[in-house]
């Protein structure tokens, strides 16, 4: 028996072996580019990774995507507990940086923004704006404002007249307010020119129940009434209208040449000392009286329009204005203001349970339908007229500036933990019902096979080598002592075979 054969083979076919699959092994990853000799492209270049290396990519790719990373493996990892957790843990962390921060919103939304931030903040001001004109615009959002007014209205007209503090109505100022009198004019001058048309009686418009209340009025106060237009026709402006008045009189009736025989100083004295010497004396007083009703009962059965048409007193808006500034005048005064106060208070506490809107029933029975109708007219109009759209752009940039200005911090102290809490169950909430009815999406978005397989082509040769053998060393280490392991074996027994 030859101990040489025992020795040299087994060694070689080890050698031969562990070379072999060394060799196989590097021919994976090397050469990492094709070779050639005398231009003729040498075998196995390059090598068999580098060579399919778009081929593994891809086919790596989709199966990490596909069984891996899957959409269900996905959504599991991306709602598990951990997950939901930490993001708790971010926004608790998101709220105490934020109770700590002293800076104003301002601040942080310029450091955000940069130079888009003034025109992020108009475009939503001017979103708002345009909101809220939409929002108050729409029929169902004005009825309810109409119904929010007269809800009002109507508690200030359904109180009794005795509980109208009088004392803060009837002011001598409030008459002397210029929008006051302008108004008052308007009124005065379009009541006028609707008189001018009015083809119906006044005893068609004022209710019978108004005319006996007037003619009890002008009864129970006629001593003090007369005794005001005694005051008023006692002033060197009036005196001077009622005499001329009162030799146009004589001369319509008696002719010119009787007024070479008529004082009129004499007979403006003797008409005053008559008015006065007819309130003191009883019999005289239920005369005039007498002549006042029938006067008014006269006055009831003619057109209005015929009136308007005999007084020209106010013939033209600029004498309503003068006549307007003397009545406003004369109330002026305290004492005459405070008889308008007595006389209207004893006549409201004869007039015991009547409520403003009863009164006002008695005119215009439908005054709660018309009011609702006008209010709701005037609010539509109102919403489009470009001021109103001014001022609410203007309050919301107020706002939104005061609010800019607030730091962080205070901004936080009026935000209750409760509220915190409750904003953090939000946004779990929100985050799992996104991620499980858009994972289809996600999935899509993500395109994870594309991205394993751009990561794996962008990757060089020699680091993918590493990133292999870093996995997989040992087991290539194994195989390629395996290989020598067997080249010993198939050494050894064709020796073993021919000594036996």
């Amino acid at each position: 028996m030859n101990i040489s054969e025992f020795i040299i083979s087994p060694i070689a076919g080890s050698v031969i072996g562990y070379f072999t699959n060394w060799l196989a092994i590097k021919m994976l990853f090397r050469p990492h580019e094709e070779k050639r000799l005398f231009g003729i492209k040498i075998p196995f270049t390059p090598g068999l990774i580098p060579k399919e290396k778009n081929r593994i990519a891809k086919k790596v790719g989709e199966t990490v995507g596909e069984h891996l990373l899957s959409e269900e493996a996905l959504v599991k990892a991306l709602v598990d507990e951990k997950v939901l957790e930490s993001i708790n843990h971010m926004t608790a962390n998101a709220f105490f940086y934020l109770r700590q921060n002293e800076e104003s919103i301002d601040t942080i939304l310029t450091k955000v923004l940069g130079e888009y931030k003034d025109k992020t903040i108009d475009f939503i001001e001017e979103k708002l704006t345009d909101f809220i004109l939409s929002k108050i615009n729409d029929e169902e959002i004005l009825d309810d404002i109409t119904s929010f007014l007269m809800s009002h209205i109507e508690n200030i007209i359904n109180r009794k007249i005795e509980d109208i503090p009088l004392e803060n109505i009837i002011q001598a100022d409030f008459l002397q307010r210029h929008a006051v009198r302008e108004w008052i004019a308007g009124e005065i001058i379009g009541f006028k020119d609707r008189l001018q048309n009015e083809e119906r009686t006044l005893s068609q418009i004022i209710p019978d129940t108004w005319v006996l209340t007037i003619k009890e009025l002008i009864r129970n106060h006629f001593p003090s009434m007369a005794s005001l237009l005694i005051d008023y026709m006692t002033k060197p402006s009036i005196q001077q209208k009622l005499k001329q008045i009162l030799l146009e009189l004589i001369q319509a009736n008696v002719g010119k040449l009787a007024l070479m025989f008529v004082d009129g100083d004499k007979i403006y004295e003797k008409t005053i000392r008559y008015i006065q010497e007819s309130v003191e004396k009883e019999e005289k007083r239920e005369e005039i009286l007498k002549q006042i009703d029938s006067f008014i009962d006269y006055a009831m059965e003619k057109p209005i329009k015929e009136w308007a048409d005999k007084i020209q007193l106010a013939d033209h808006d600029s004498k309503i204005q003068d006549i307007l500034s003397k009545v406003i005048f004369y109330f002026t005064k305290e004492d005459n203001i405070a008889k308008l106060k007595t006389i209207i208070k004893e006549y409201i506490s004869r007039k015991e349970n009547i409520t403003v809107l009863s009164l006002i029933n008695t005119i215009q029975p439908n005054i709660i339908q018309d009011m609702r109708k006008w209010i709701k007219a005037y609010l539509g109009d109102l919403i489009q007229k470009e001021e109103v759209s001014k001022k609410i752009n203007l309050f919301i940039s107020k706002e939104i500036k005061r609010f800019l200005d607030t730091s962080v911090s205070r901004w936080m102290k009026g935000l209750e933990k409760t509220a915190e809490e409750k904003v953090q169950e939000i946004i779990i909430q929100y985050y799992k019902q996104i991620i499980i009815s858009k994972s289809n999406d996600i999935v899509t978005l993500l395109n994870i096979p594309h991205i394993v397989e751009q990561q794996i082509m962008n990757f060089e040769t020699d680091y993918t080598e590493q990133i292999i053998l870093s996995v997989v060393n040992r087991e290539l280490k194994a195989i390629t002592w395996l290989g020598g392991f067997l080249g010993f074996i198939i050494g050894f027994l064709p020796v073993l075979i021919n000594n036996l």
